[in-house]
């Protein structure tokens, strides 16, 4: 199948994710303005939890509140769980503290970019905000009612919305009432975050407003580099480690080769430390100039395709010897009709990557102490210290009953793997015992809920509790949809010499293979069809001689 067409064929599974993603958002909208939101209202308490409040870093001297990390964490995880959702894809559980750590990390980001607003001189005032939340609150209708056309049902949409949060029945509610309803809420719940993030957006506007772009700029980003490379590392894989000088002079050696005339593929598959040599003979797949680095544009521009570089390029993992293989322009075909857009994305591309590099710069230079028990753990689990990483974890146990959801599954889970390193078998059992709960209930991941049963299965027969075992690799079986899943029961099953079990996996995994090939043959049919369609719709060249005479 050739990439447009693969891509094609993306593009309309993803039309068909989008649009259930647009519909659970109308689902999940009371809960967003609930409780169930974890910041929204309570009743008549506007309070948020204590441990919302709890500093977990200093950055640059001034206090990180957990609410950071939270609402980062929640936005990193909320489309995640809706794909999950819709689509039944399997999302592991083992991934959440990675999650969370680049939630803190996006967290700190965030407060060092208000830090330096602040510096600045940038101030939002009570107007800008209200504007901004009114804005809000008219794009959240607009999603609604992409949903819902008819009015009435519509109406009773909204009003149950706003009846779910503030426990005031009504029957049916405006679109004008909506939109003063919401961003009424808005001010009331959500101020601060509101006026950051405008502050954000001033700051960005002082650092990349003023970057713009030629259209010859633009034209150069199509042309796309295909390069060759030899490498030449410092700690080639099974090899002695080389110094800087002993890696220059092998490159150096090498590239003389090369001047005597031995070819450049079989060189490289037999001498380059790259890991696909020998497979690939060094070819890399083209790519604008300008997404190489430095050192590698400015050589490359002198070269002519087919010639080696005349000399080694020092990288930060040894040297590489260069050779240019082709340069092309590529072009889209409707360039002429769309260059302005094109010419704007392509602005908005470069100061998108100067916003980047502004607050790398900033996360670079920052002062941060983390005092967090958790985020603690997970940069020693990071590190790979998994003795220092378990008592952290332990301390910081108690905060995930009091925030539940992903953010505790993530604690649980993580516990029950360095309880299992240290053969700690009952606790193990009973960290995953706790993040199953957690998946059992709300804003859980359906398929993550068979890793923490499997997990726990396995504590217990390690605990030589065989019964007790094969009763929870039942239940994962029961509650994972996941072939790697059902995969690893079936040798499971095998090595107890459970052959019953063995028969139902294995039937398993035959239904599901199946249905799989089913499946992709309906989408190739489903495929063949939208072609043939927009085959009828092209326009056909009329026939040389201008037709009938």
């Amino acid at each position: 199948m050739s990439i447009m067409r693969m891509r094609r064929r993306f593009a309309v599974h993803l039309r068909y994710i989008l649009y259930g993603l647009a519909a659970l958002f109308v689902i999940t909208l009371p809960l967003m303005f609930s409780g169930g939101g974890g910041r929204g209202m309570r009743g008549g308490d506007n309070q948020e939890p204590p441990a919302l409040q709890e500093t977990i870093a200093e950055v640059d001297g001034k206090p990180l509140l957990r609410r950071a990390l939270e609402n980062a964490f929640r936005q990193t995880t909320s489309q995640l769980t809706a794909v999950a959702q819709i689509t039944g894809q399997a999302i592991g559980v083992e991934r959440l503290w990675r999650d969370r750590l680049a939630a803190f990390d996006q967290a700190v980001t965030q407060q060092l970019v208000l830090n330096e607003a602040e510096r600045q001189g940038i101030s939002i005032s009570k107007r800008q905000v209200s504007k901004r939340a009114e804005e809000l609150a008219q794009q959240q209708l607009e999603q609604i009612k992409a949903q819902i056309q008819d009015k009435d049902k519509l109406e009773r949409q909204l009003a149950y919305i706003a009846s779910s949060n503030d426990r005031r029945p009504r029957e049916a509610m405006s679109e004008r009432s909506f939109v003063k309803w919401l961003t009424k809420w808005l001010l009331e719940k959500q101020y601060d975050d509101l006026r950051a993030d405008l502050a954000t957006q001033e700051l960005k506007k002082k650092v990349t407003g003023s970057i713009t772009a030629t259209e010859k700029e633009l034209l150069d980003s199509y042309d796309e580099t295909a390069v060759q490379e030899i490498v030449v590392s410092l700690h080639p894989s099974g090899r002695p480690e080389r110094t800087d000088a002993q890696a220059r002079a092998r490159a150096e050696e090498l590239l003389a080769r090369l001047k005597k005339g031995e070819n450049f593929d079989k060189l490289a598959r037999a001498e380059s430390d790259d890991p696909d040599a020998k497979q690939m003979a060094g070819r890399r797949e083209p790519r604008p100039l300008s997404s190489f680095p430095k050192s590698y544009q400015d050589v490359l521009a002198k070269l002519k395709p087919g010639e080696v570089a005349p000399e080694p390029i020092k990288t930060d993992f040894g040297y590489v010897i260069l050779k240019l293989r082709s340069r092309r322009q590529n072009r889209p075909q409707d360039y002429q009709k769309n260059k302005s857009q094109y010419l704007q994305s392509f602005v908005d591309r470069k100061r998108r990557a100067a916003w980047d590099k502004y607050t790398k710069q900033l996360r670079d230079k920052a002062d941060v102490k983390v005092v967090d028990k958790e985020i603690l753990a997970y940069q020693e689990v990071k590190k790979g210290h998994l003795d220092k990483a378990l008592p952290l974890l332990e301390e910081a146990r108690p905060i995930a009953d009091q925030l539940g959801g992903l953010a505790a599954a993530a604690i649980y889970y993580e516990l029950a793997i360095l309880y299992s390193v240290q053969n700690k078998w009952q606790q193990a059992a009973d960290s995953y015992a706790a993040a199953n709960d957690v998946l059992s209930g709300e804003g859980g991941l359906p398929q993550a809920r068979g890793q923490a049963l499997l997990g726990m299965a396995r504590a217990y027969e390690n605990m030589g509790k065989i019964d007790e075992a094969v009763k929870w690799y039942q239940v994962a079986g029961e509650a994972s949809s996941s072939p790697s899943i059902h995969e690893q029961l079936l040798l499971t099953y095998r090595h107890l010499g459970k052959d019953d079990l063995v028969k139902q996996e294995q039937q398993w995994l035959d239904d599901y293979r199946k249905q799989q090939e089913e499946r992709n043959k309906a989408l190739q049919e489903q495929q063949r069809k939208m072609e043939e369609e927009a085959a009828k719709k092209r326009p056909h060249p009329k026939p040389a001689g201008g037709g009938k005479k």
